[in-house]
């Protein structure tokens, strides 16, 4: 009894001053020191209503003797976490989430140097796509078909989905959520039992856990960083694509995908076969993010599945990317400009694109000091992985396509499974030419110098030397048929020798729209107009279309467009409203003559091609005007979700909805609701609708009628508006409207009364 008191002492003292609360850190670094270095990673899920839990094991190393360790994690709950080395386990403590994104790991005493296992079980929230769609980060949920929604979230019909580039994996794991953290992953997914499930990795074994779940157990990844680690669960229909799988909600139309000859074209290419042991894609509804490279399991949005350039690109991703991965993120275009480059080579003028002036001054390497800098909204802008896919290219017809080609195999396989650096693609460059060291490095971090010249016989004359060394080079008229030069052009240099026998009639310094610097275009267009448009491509028509400055001169040019590609619908959007009313079924022709096929089957809501389908109904296209309506008629019951409301002011442009449109606006009462609808207005003829319905226009404010008119752009608009107010301010954007519209006729019918005089036969 005498032995027990001091332990029963001991142990009432314990219980009356228990031992205070862990202290952790109130700062975290952005980024993660190195003192422990990962491993290896082996994670196991499981999923219920609304949550998931999680057990994670990540083998590493410390550097030095610690009594911290970070990691990331975003609402991610740590019930329990432990150190592990050999027989030692050791307790650790975790802070709640935080609003760093990190997850401090804190022991009694320091940790000694060596390897270790972290251990932590943990918990976190599963996002819903459904409600909002802005959810595509880290692990959400697409509640389908609607038969299941009443059963809660992750049950089955349900369909769960990752997007983790570029921070979005510590929503699903605690983890080193950074790109140069590089090692292999094990993943085993608790799943129902009649859903697929699939990852980076092949299956390794499936293992029932009760009548209503299994155990899906994944091989071990090659080295691969967070962004990079995938998952996909659901009853999905598979379909076989010879090399590649296709996995996709039942329903979904799966195109014919030759993924299997692109990857074979990437192989022969890069000179290295696929990098890992399976290839799924998997079709996602409404990703807003086009696809996502995932080594092994690429997720693609369900209407990219039929765009053989977005396949294109995230295959090249798999060796640009996945591959070599760049070691922070400030180097994003390694991947993305890479991809763009490849999938142009894969599929030629298949996506056509060219650099406005804007892009061209944008410097390459992406800002990437914080967590605002790193949202999925402001990373890897377009502008800057179109211009460094104009650079690649650009050097690559400069070199000669196998000197090009040689230097991006050595790049690959030198870094192969590891992380790269902008440094290391312009080690290999120099190697290749040393000469193009520091063209290239001016070029990332520079606006691009603007070229300004004539043509003369002969010659290319120079109006001032472009600032660095760099390439030029040009296509031209040599004796009546097209060539092309590329001179080395220096800070001394001011004319390029255009070889031919006869004078050249024409001369197009931006070949393939992938120049590395600015024209000043007015010198060569009457050239290219009249003598070498037929003689360039696609792309390079583009170029030069983009670049004018005049839209009376775009569309005195847009006639001799050979194709119209997405680039051209938002300029062509804006610039409807100055259309003469007895030329828009000319224009509408025209778009069913440049887009063909595709504006039979495109869809307003949830397709690629809905800026076309806009252009259609701004046309007056029957068939999507009808779909408008359709979409935002349920504004009549209340609903006036993100849905509807965008649709309300297309289905205005039809004349019975706009009527109808008008008497619900006079009459409702609830002031979001009345200024939702108003806005919705907007799209109808206004002067029109105001003229044949007076009586339900006569409820609206004078204000609200003074608001619609004033922004319209119509002579009938203008008159209505003469009879509301007198205030000159009021007519300033109707009046400058109206003389645009006047300015731009000419070129309007130059460009589409031929087309009218064919509609008439």
């Amino acid at each position: 009894m005498r032995r027990l008191l001091p332990a029963l002492l001991v142990a009432c003292a314990s219980a009356q001053h228990p031992a205070p609360p862990p202290t952790f850190p109130q700062f975290a670094p952005f980024r993660l020191p190195h003192t422990f270095e990962p491993t290896r990673y082996r994670a196991r899920l499981a999923f219920h209503p609304w949550w998931f839990s999680g057990h994670i094991e990540i083998d590493g190393t410390l550097s030095q003797p610690s009594d911290l360790i970070w990691l990331h994690g975003v609402d991610l709950d740590v019930h329990a976490a432990t150190a592990i080395h050999g027989a030692t386990r050791i307790r650790l403590a975790a802070s709640p989430p935080r609003d760093d994104q990190t997850i401090a790991l804190v022991a009694r005493a320091p940790l000694p140097a060596g390897p270790w296992t972290l251990e932590l079980d943990y918990s976190g929230p599963i996002r819903d796509h459904e409600s909002k769609p802005i959810e595509t980060r880290g692990f959400y949920v697409n509640r389908d078909p609607p038969e299941y929604r009443a059963l809660g979230l992750f049950r089955r019909g349900d369909f769960l989905f990752t997007q983790s580039e570029p921070i979005y994996a510590r929503r699903i794991f605690p983890c080193i959520d950074e790109p140069d953290r590089k090692v292999p992953w094990q993943l085993t997914l608790d799943v129902p039992s009649g859903d697929i499930a699939a990852s980076n990795a092949p299956i390794a074994r499936e293992t029932p856990l009760d009548a209503a779940r299994k155990r899906v157990e994944f091989a071990p990844t090659l080295p691969l960083p967070s962004y990079l680690i995938a998952f996909a669960i659901g009853p999905f229909r598979v379909t076989d694509a010879g090399r590649v799988h296709v996995l996709a909600r039942p329903g979904t139309t799966v195109p014919t995908i030759d993924a299997s000859g692109l990857l074979e074209k990437l192989e022969v290419y890069t000179g290295l076969p696929y990098p890992y042991p399976k290839l799924d894609l998997v079709a996602v509804p409404q990703l807003g993010l086009g696809a996502m490279e995932n080594p092994g399991l690429i997720t693609i949005d369900e209407h990219s599945l039929a765009s053989t350039t977005t396949i294109a690109h995230e295959l090249a991703h798999q060796w640009f990317g996945d591959l070599a991965t760049p070691r922070w993120w400030n180097d994003i275009w390694l991947n993305e400009s890479f991809a763009t480059w490849m999938a142009n080579k894969l599929v030629p003028e298949g996506d056509l694109r060219t650099l406005p002036s804007w892009t061209r001054e944008q410097p390459v390497r992406t800002p990437a000091g914080d967590l605002d800098q790193l949202s999925i909204d402001k990373f890897s802008p377009f502008e800057r992985i179109e211009k460094g896919a104009a650079i690649l290219a650009t050097i690559e017809q400069f070199e000669g396509d196998e000197a090009f080609r040689t230097a991006v195999q050595r790049y690959l396989a030198r870094h192969a499974h590891g992380s790269v650096t902008t440094e290391d693609l312009a080690a290999e460059l120099t190697r290749m030419d040393a000469a193009i060291a520091p063209t290239f490095a001016a070029l990332l971090d520079h606006p691009f110098p603007v070229l300004e010249g004539h043509l003369e016989c002969g010659k290319l004359v120079l109006a001032r030397p472009l600032p660095w060394p760099m390439p030029v080079c040009i296509a031209y008229d040599r004796d009546g048929h097209r060539a092309e030069i590329c001179a080395a052009s220096t800070p001394t240099t001011t004319e390029i020798a255009l070889p031919a026998t006869a004078c050249p009639s024409w001369a197009m310094p931006d070949p393939r729209g992938a120049a590395l610097h600015d024209t000043i275009w007015e010198p060569f267009l009457a050239g290219l107009a009249e003598h070498g448009w037929s003689q360039l491509s696609i792309t390079e028509q583009h170029t030069v279309f983009n670049a004018l400055r005049g839209d009376d001169e775009r569309f005195r040019l847009i006639s001799k467009l050979d194709g119209a590609p997405t680039e051209l619908l938002p300029f062509l959007s804006s610039s409807i409203r100055y259309v003469p009313d007895d030329l828009r079924e000319s224009l509408r022709q025209w778009v069913r003559d440049h887009y063909g096929a595709r504006t039979d089957t495109i869809h307003l809501d949830g397709d690629s091609d809905s800026r076309l389908a806009v252009l259609l109904v701004l046309a007056g296209d029957p068939r999507v005007t009808a779909e408008a309506v359709n979409i935002a008629r349920p504004y009549r019951t209340g609903d006036l979700g993100n849905r509807v409301q965008n649709a309300l002011s297309l289905a205005a442009h039809d004349p019975s909805f706009a009527s109808q449109l008008l008497a619900d606006t006079a009459a409702e009462t609830r002031l979001n609701h009345r200024y939702a609808l108003l806005d919705g207005l907007r799209g109808a003829d206004l002067g029109a609708l105001f003229q044949r319905e007076p009586a339900r226009a006569a409820p609206l404010t004078v204000g609200e009628r003074i608001d619609l008119l004033r922004y319209a752009c119509t002579q009938t608009a203008r008159t209505e508006l003469a009879k509301l107010t007198s205030e000159g301010r009021q007519f300033v954007y109707i009046d400058q409207c109206l003389a645009e519209k006047q300015r731009l006729e000419p070129a309007f019918r130059a460009w589409l009364e031929p087309i009218k005089a064919k509609l008439r036969k």
